[in-house]
């Protein structure tokens, strides 16, 4: 059994070779989407091998992102749709995402500094009562720390299945399913089962956790799950660095200093836009 694979998953981008005048297209493109333009025979050919343009000469999905890596984090943030705050600090720390999220706890707000480790850590206590059936490969125990989601170790052959799944998409509902069954108590019991009386691991402790769940409620919960379920081996990377509950709501934070957004973060961003409820920037510091 195999996760789903696209255009989407990380593997593909190092196939992606743009010439200078193909990235120049590709930035008008990106600009006058509804207007015609005129572009070198060669140059859209070789964009249409790569999938980047259509037939009609409009861009793909592949084609935007691609795109959108040719201008600047403002112009990013305008067209994904995403506010941008900005935050002078000192440097205490050598990782600007550290350096931020202890600057936001300073303030009293409560958060984790990697990536998307906390809600894939809650997500995971969500349906872990439903994984008794299904053994664990010996070697494959950090699995239990949280480092992953079961989907996408199914997608990298790391269980074997055995309570009669035979296909991603059956796999996928019984793990809705499961977070659609989960309250409280079996969240709490899951979690400490799983996680030792006081592991605070990367910032995630006990409370962090309920606290999401209390804040984030099942329905959007599932919302996350589905986007990560859809595609694992896409959707695993590119989750804003910092998860923080700050004035009694959930955030993300995407830290930048000098660079931009690069390919996962343009997928997996907007997607968490676009599917769920939550307060998504980027911090500019």
């Amino acid at each position: 059994m195999k996760c789903k694979n696209t255009w989407r998953s990380e593997f593909y981008w190092k196939d992606v070779i743009l010439s200078p005048a193909m990235r120049d297209s590709l930035k008008k493109l990106l600009f006058k989407e509804n207007t015609p333009i005129n572009l070198p025979g060669r140059t859209l050919n070789a964009l249409r091998a790569r999938r980047l343009v259509d037939k009609n000469n409009k861009l793909t999905e592949t084609g935007t992102i691609v795109g959108l890596k040719t201008v600047s984090l403002k112009k990013q943030c305008e067209i994904i749709g995403i506010q941008i705050e900005t935050l002078k600090l000192k440097r205490e720390y050598a990782d600007p995402s550290v350096n931020a999220l202890f600057y936001f706890m300073k303030q009293g707000n409560r958060g984790s500094y990697c990536e998307g480790v906390a809600i894939r850590k809650v997500l995971f206590c969500l349906y872990a009562h439903r994984l008794i059936k299904i053994p664990i490969k010996k070697g494959n125990n950090d699995f239990f720390d949280g480092l992953s989601t079961y989907p996408f170790a199914v997608g990298l052959d790391m269980l074997l299945n055995t309570d009669g799944v035979q296909d991603y998409d059956s796999l996928t509902e019984e793990l809705l399913s499961a977070i659609n069954e989960c309250n409280r108590d079996i969240f709490l019991t899951n979690y400490r089962e799983l996680f030792p009386k006081g592991l605070c691991w990367y910032g995630v402790d006990e409370l962090f956790a309920v606290q999401l769940f209390d804040l984030l409620g099942i329905e959007e919960l599932k919302n996350l799950a589905r986007i990560i379920f859809s595609e694992p081996s896409a959707f695993y990377v590119g989750w804003p660095d910092l998860t923080l509950i700050r004035d009694g709501s959930v955030e993300l934070l995407e830290v930048k200093t000098t660079d931009k957004l690069h390919e996962s973060q343009l997928i997996t961003i907007p997607a968490i836009i676009e599917n769920c409820n939550i307060n998504v920037k980027i911090l500019k510091l």
